[in-house]
């Protein structure tokens, strides 16, 4: 009965999860792929070297994997807690229930949205690693 009831519980958070997961692995593929493998230029004029990623689309890249990562940690939480009411003996229908699910989703989505839009407004995304990957440039905070 424990184990049918963890389950049924967990079943739409973890593949909420994983969708996330999969969108993490997408984002740094693509970015990775684009670092590694430079386009070329203009080739009639001395072939000069560039990256196919733009500034644009380096900021895109960042902003999926930021809004990824923090969607799939803030899922992780959630089955953490409904794991932790199973424990301790809530029932079932009360996990599954249509606030609850509604709570979970917007604490997931909105905090996933808040940890995105903050590093766009200041302007915090771009090309790391030497130009390696899309995500949050470091930088000096003062």
């Amino acid at each position: 009965m424990f184990w049918r009831s963890l389950k049924k519980s967990l079943m739409k958070p973890v593949m909420w999860m994983q969708i996330m997961d999969i969108c993490v692995a997408i984002s740094s593929i693509i970015s990775f792929w684009h670092a590694a493998f430079p386009g070329v230029e203009n080739p009639a004029q001395g072939c000069s070297v560039t990256r196919h990623v733009t500034e644009d689309t380096c900021v895109f890249l960042g902003m999926l994997s930021q809004f990824a990562r923090s969607a799939s940690s803030s899922w992780y939480f959630v089955i953490t807690l409904q794991t932790f009411a199973i424990l301790r003996g809530v029932k079932r229908p009360r996990l599954v229930s249509r606030t609850t699910t509604i709570l979970q989703h917007a604490y997931v989505w909105g905090l996933a949205s808040i940890a995105t839009i903050v590093p766009l407004i200041d302007k915090a995304y771009g090309p790391t690693d030497g130009g390696l990957s899309c995500y949050i440039h470091s930088r000096p905070l003062f």
